[in-house]
């Protein structure tokens, strides 16, 4: 799996549980690669965008995991997974080109019940086991 990753540009991570999350966030804090979290339950998902050394990585954001999400434990609306999967996308997009500020540090999140979209500030957490002793904590909007 490391060759792979090692050679991509950048990962989406939309994998159904933390387990196999954490293990890829790892990788890609190792490998030093940009990584995408694209998660849906229901009518609802999120996007997060995450680079090594610049804000949270997904153990600062997730710290505990959730233990529901095991595989296929949870019900998704195929649309939702649409929606949040051109989300994922279109922040990959912007950040290989370059094109605008990359939403960095922050999550997105969307509701389908009410069609509503948020998007909160994410903050990395200097005592996280994953990467806390190797981010300079350096908060960026953007991706150089």
């Amino acid at each position: 799996m490391e060759p792979l990753i090692s050679s991509a540009d950048l990962l989406i991570d939309a994998r159904t549980n933390f387990e196999e999350r954490f293990l890829l966030g790892r990788m890609a804090l190792h490998a030093g690669k940009p990584l995408i979290f694209a998660a849906m339950n229901g009518m609802e998902g999120m996007v997060v965008p995450l680079r090594p050394g610049h804000g949270p990585c997904l153990e600062c954001v997730f710290p505990e995991g959730d233990p529901a999400w095991d595989p296929l434990g949870f019900p998704v609306l195929g649309a939702v997974s649409g929606v949040i999967g051109s989300m994922a996308a279109i922040v990959a997009i912007r950040i290989l080109s370059g094109y605008g500020e990359s939403p960095l540090s922050q999550m997105t999140v969307f509701d389908g019940m009410d069609m509503s979209m948020r998007s909160f500030k994410i903050s990395a957490d200097r005592r996280c086991g994953a990467c806390g002793y190797r981010q300079d904590f350096k908060e960026k909007d953007s991706y150089p």
